[in-house]
This record gives C-alpha cells, sequence and structure tokens, in this order.
C-alpha cells in the first residue's frame, strides 16, 4: 500500500500528487516501479495519519489469455492465496483431522480426506488452545516423526494474537517468520485464540481478513486454515454450519472455503484382542458447506481411531496414553431415510421451478405425500430440514431455494 502526503496539507495538493504518482507508475518499468512504491513508503512513515492517502494499484488483467489453474495444495479444498474455515463444535475433532493434515502434507503423504496433496508441503501451526502433551501424542500418532519434523513450525500457547490494527506486533512477528521459512500452509487453532477480532462483530472479522489473513495469503503464495468454534444446537433445533459457527456471519462469508465437521455417534473403545491396551474410535461428518466456485457437497463419513497402551509412570502407577491414530474416510453419506429421500424429492421438484414459491402442501405433493402431517412424521422433519439446513428460506407463505439449495440440487443430480 502506498501513502504521500503535500507539504501544505492541502486536498487539492494530495489529489494532483495522486494523479501524478499514478502517471509515473504507468510509465515506469518493473525495477522504476519498485523504487518509486519504496519512496512513498518511506515518505508515508514519517506522515501525520490524517495528512496520509491510500493508493491501490489495478490488476492488469490479460483476456486475451486463459485465468490461470488453480494452485492446489489439497486438490479441491486447499489452494494457494486463500484463506479457509474449518468449523465445529467442542469434540468435533478440529485440531485432530487439523493436525493429521500437518503430518500428511510434511510427509508428502498421498490423500487428505479422499483428496490428493499434489506435492511435500511446509505448515507453520499457530496453536493457541492445546496444552503440550496433546499435542505432542498427537502429532507422534499420527506419524509424525524427526526426519519429518523439520517441515513443521509447530507455535503452541504462546499468546500470538494476530491484530488487525497498523504495527500489530505479532502480525509484523508473523511476516518475518513466513519470509524466512515460507510455509505452504498456515494453520491457526482456533480464530478466537489467535485473532484478536470480536467474534460477533462483522466490522473487526471483516477487517481481519482483509488486512491480515488475505495479505499474508496472496503475498506469500499459501494456504490460511482457521479452526473456528461453533455454537451447541439446541434441542430439537436444526444445524446450519454458517449460521452455528460463533459470532458474526462473515466468519463464513469471508473464508474462501467453509468446511465443517460434526459428531454422527457416541465414543466407543473396548479391550485389543490378545494385546495389553484399548482402541477407540469416534465417527464423524465432513461437509463443504462453501467454495468460491459454488457448490456444497453431501457429507462424508471420517472416523478417528485410537490405539492407547499402558506404561508406567515416574509414580510407579500404571497408566495408558495414546500410541496411534488414523483418521479413515469412509466415503459419502448417502441418505438412506424416508426424511432423506423426502428431502431429495423436494430439492428436485423445486429446482425444475426455481422462481415459485412452495408452500408445505406444494412439497407434500410433489413429494406423493397426501398428509403432510403423516403419523411417522418423516416429511415434518423433512419440511423443517429443507429450511433449517439453508437448502430454502421464506415463510408461511411459501419457501424458495437458497443459492445453496440450487447447488446441491445440481452437485448431486436432482435437478435431472
Amino acid at each position: 500500500m502506498v501513502h504521500s502526503t503535500s507539504d501544505n496539507g492541502n486536498v487539492s495538493d494530495d489529489k494532483q500528487a495522486v494523479s501524478a504518482f499514478a502517471k509515473l507508475l504507468a510509465a515506469a518499468d518493473t525495477a522504476g516501479r519498485d523504487a518509486l512504491i519504496a519512496r512513498a513508503k518511506l515518505t508515508a512513515m514519517n506522515a501525520a495519519p490524517d495528512e496520509a492517502f491510500e493508493k491501490a494499484l489495478p490488476e492488469s488483467f490479460d483476456f486475451d489469455a486463459d485465468p490461470p489453474e488453480p494452485d492446489w495444495i489439497v486438490v479441491g479444498l486447499l489452494e494457494r492465496g486463500t484463506v479457509n474455515t474449518l468449523s465445529g463444535d467442542t469434540g468435533s475433532a478440529k485440531s485432530i483431522h487439523a493436525q493429521d493434515l500437518a503430518v500428511r502434507l510434511t510427509a508428502g503423504d498421498g490423500l487428505w480426506m479422499n483428496r490428493e496433496i499434489k506435492s511435500k508441503a511446509s505448515v507453520l501451526y499457530l496453536d493457541e488452545e492445546n496444552p503440550e502433551r496433546i499435542a505432542h501424542s498427537r502429532l507422534k500418532a499420527l506419524g509424525m516423526d524427526n526426519a519429518s519434523k523439520a517441515g513443521l513450525r509447530y507455535f503452541r500457547r504462546q499468546g500470538i494474537q494476530l491484530a488487525s490494527d497498523t504495527g500489530n506486533a505479532w502480525v509484523q512477528w508473523l511476516g518475518m517468520e513466513l519470509g524466512e521459512h515460507q510455509p505452504d500452509v498456515v494453520i491457526i487453532d482456533t480464530a478466537m485464540a489467535v485473532l484478536s477480532a470480536e467474534v460477533n462483530n462483522n466490522d473487526d472479522i471483516v477487517a481481519a481478513f482483509k488486512t491480515v489473513l488475505r495479505p499474508i495469503a496472496e503475498r506469500h503464495k499459501l494456504a490460511v486454515l482457521i479452526l473456528h468454534h461453533e455454537r451447541k444446537t439446541l434441542a430439537g433445533e436444526k444445524r446450519s454450519a454458517s449460521q452455528a459457527m460463533m459470532g458474526g456471519r462473515q466468519w463464513a462469508g469471508q473464508s474462501d472455503v467453509h468446511v465443517s465437521l460434526t459428531p454422527d455417534g457416541e465414543y466407543s473403545d473396548g479391550e485389543l484382542d490378545g494385546e495389553d491396551g484399548y482402541w477407540t474410535r469416534k465417527d464423524f461428518r465432513f461437509a463443504i458447506e462453501k467454495m468460491r466456485d459454488g457448490g456444497s457437497s453431501k457429507p462424508e463419513l471420517t472416523t478417528v481411531k485410537g490405539t492407547k497402551r499402558p506404561f508406567i509412570d515416574s509414580d510407579g502407577e500404571e497408566r495408558y496414553r495414546l500410541a496411534a491414530m488414523n483418521i479413515e474416510w469412509g466415503g459419502v453419506i448417502e441418505r438412506e431415510t424416508a426424511q432423506g429421500t423426502y428431502l431429495d424429492s423436494a430439492l428436485a421438484a423445486m429446482q425444475r421451478e426455481p422462481d415459485r414459491r412452495w408452500t408445505r402442501k406444494d412439497v407434500a405433493r410433489a413429494c406423493g405425500v397426501g398428509n403432510p402431517a403423516q403419523p411417522d412424521g418423516s416429511f415434518i422433519r423433512a419440511w423443517n430440514a429443507l429450511k433449517g439446513d439453508g437448502y430454502a428460506e421464506g415463510n408461511n407463505a411459501g419457501v424458495q431455494l437458497t443459492d445453496k439449495g440450487r447447488e446441491y440440487a445440481v452437485a448431486t443430480g436432482l435437478e435431472l
């Protein structure tokens, strides 16, 4: 960003200075432009805030050429130059999945969540949530070793607080860290702990993306992944990931990709057959809620499996600790219930007439349901999910498909 100021503080003179500076930039070659910008920045350092003005430079698109292809780190999910969010309630294994991603990237492992890792990559992990014992044991159990750890710079409970105000010391530190070590991915665990944006203030959230996160991603050609908490869903309330995230809606709105994790069933464990120790297991739903290119996805099953082994602690007591952990992708979760069938039928019918406002009776008729209040309640649950999950919006007079509903119908072939 370029700053300048006139000698006498006159606004007209400032405008003339801007125009003259823009002409100089346009006429200069690359080296000359860099020199002019550097000189302007030095001038701005001595300018009072109310005297300074800002000059942005336009893009120089070449429309005779094809747009650049995505520079994927994880194909279809993490792209260089983007800021992305992984949301989930406490206990939804956000950190475990992010730590698994870090381990796989540094090892150059082939897949993460069944998506190709393009090549070996380095990771900067800012963890203001987890104690040392937990972070160390998880990373080791997931497969991190000394041969790969050079690719992971892990900062844990350092009091890092990235603020959008000019001159924030932690932002300056991060800039130096990125310049020296050039990571491919920055993981922020979590938004509430690392970013100083007031969680409910959409203006604060936008400022954090605009002045801290996007400049990091674009200037250093890396991907940022923010872990963010969701509030607990109340009894009987339908879950919508974008609305469930703690604080303002712009956590989802400003993200290039928003993915979510939701527990799917209870935690289970049992004794190992013929061995000391026990196994652990918990299933989760992983879903792409939003992409800049449009589209969302059906939820996918992901299972966190662990093995705990006995050891003798320093007091001579037998205890158990995590010895191995892996995350298994279990495929796309297809709807198999009557509720899911009704919901898909409703989406298909509404996609064929996207401008129509649909009453509950209209949707019931499209689903072949004569009585919307049928005893098993499956149609009513589907109708509530249609609105509660963000596929449609409206009131008692009728509802229409949202962008999410249309994208889901297209992505899953329901419009055919």
